[in-house]
């Protein structure tokens, strides 16, 4: 599958240069921050119409952004074939949309997807086309990490609980592990004596991730711990990953000191077994209608009916209605929105990912360190519907724009 920018067939895009580049980052950047933070509280807690209104907000701000690539000097290399996946997304999300039990709410789920989704890396790609904007991204990843430990800390304090801005503890371990992208960026291109600035933010994000109390973000980070361990092998590096597991350790031990809200969390049994009743419930639903799906975020519990429970579980209805997912959300993409939509996208994802890992055909160990968070952030994505929230979706794909443009010149090979 293409990616936006490997595939050099030509449809012309102009380019962001170096000198007017900088307003349009800006914006994207601001408009990350207020995504990061505002996103989750104008679905759920926002009264109408200002939630209306801060989506329309975004999209208007996304459409200056789009407006400000005219008539730039040069030209920009987008892929017809590219172009042609995410056109027959579009179909495909259409069909969705219209057999859905509830078609204006699968609209209303598909367009937020697609505008925090491949729209965002689309634009993240078209803007961050030279080394000095890529470090402001993930510079600005690496600040926003340390502002979310902090503002972490008073959430504890205040409320015995760690949210970070999205009112559900999971997303907030995804953006954690999203936001370490920009520190680990940061760290393998700065000399040696210079690298104690993103470690830091990358300690502190393990420790939130810790504090988070989520076994899904602890998971990935353990993972992710493991492959940098394998991959730095050396003397030196031993030393961190050891303090690093240390950390994550000690916190998981340490775990009973934490306030009950985000202990709870650590072993919940009815948890567990709500999702292997999701599993056995997906597959039956799935084979229903295998192509085009149910319908994002439409209701499912009324299938119910004729379905024979594997676990049985008090209130699963109103469990299943409440979440109109599965809880993992390659699962809630087969079935929600079919195979032919789901196993598009993942092609079209994890066929950058392959060419990331080898660019110019060659196995490079740079681009693998880079792209441990995004590991670390798949594995938790299968304990919950992870790219259905906006603020995770948008960096996300803002994640995989940036790095776009810096792997086919050898832009990240370290300093």
């Amino acid at each position: 599958m293409p990616d936006p920018i490997s595939d050099r067939t030509e449809l012309s895009m102009p380019p962001v240069k170096s000198k007017d580049a900088g307003r349009p980052v800006g914006l994207f950047l601001f408009l990350t921050a207020l995504m990061t933070a505002c996103s989750a509280a104008a679905i759920q807690k926002w009264p109408t119409p200002w939630n209306f209104v801060f989506f329309s907000g975004v999209y208007i701000i996304v459409a200056v952004l789009i407006y400000s690539f005219k008539g730039r000097a040069g030209q920009r290399f987008i892929s017809y074939r590219w172009a042609a996946v995410v056109s027959f997304l579009l179909v495909l999300a259409g069909l969705n949309v219209a057999f859905s039990a509830t078609p204006f709410g699968s609209l209303k789920s598909m367009v937020l997807f697609f505008i925090t989704g491949p729209l965002i890396w689309w634009v993240s790609n078209q803007l961050f086309v030279d080394e000095n904007s890529r470090k402001k991204l993930f510079k600005f990843f690496t600040l926003l990490l340390f502002l979310g430990f902090f503002y972490g800390l008073w959430e504890l304090f205040t409320y015995k609980r760690l949210y970070l801005f999205n009112n559900n503890s999971i997303a907030a371990g995804s953006v954690i592990l999203l936001l370490m992208v920009g520190p680990l960026v940061w760290c393998l291109k700065s000399e040696t004596t210079r690298r104690w600035i993103p470690l830091s933010a990358l300690g502190l994000g393990m420790t939130l991730i810790v504090l988070a109390g989520k076994r899904g973000a602890l998971l990935g980070c353990i993972i992710m711990i493991a492959a940098l361990a394998l991959v730095l092998w050396s003397r030196r590096s031993v030393y961190i990953i050891i303090g690093l597991i240390s950390l994550v350790f000690i916190g998981y031990q340490q775990r009973d000191r934490l306030p009950r809200d985000i202990n709870r969390h650590f072993l919940n049994s009815i948890s567990s077994q709500q999702r292997l009743e999701n599993y056995s419930y997906a597959y039956y639903l799935f084979w229903e209608k295998p192509f085009i799906g149910y319908g994002l975020h439409a209701p499912i519990h009324g299938y119910l009916a004729g379905y024979r429970a594997k676990h049985e579980q008090a209130n699963y209805g109103q469990y299943i209605n409440e979440l109109r997912g599965f809880d993992n959300i390659f699962v809630t993409g087969f079935v929600m929105v079919g195979s032919l939509f789901t196993l598009t996208y993942m092609a079209m994802t994890f066929a950058f990912i392959y060419r990331f890992l080898h660019p110019h055909r060659s196995w490079s160990k740079t681009p693998f360190l880079i792209l441990l968070p995004l590991l670390a952030f798949l594995i938790q994505s299968l304990t919950y519907d992870s790219l259905l929230f906006p603020q995770v979706n948008w960096l996300f794909h803002a994640a995989l724009g940036g790095l776009n443009g810096g792997f086919e010149n050898g832009s990240f090979k370290p300093e």
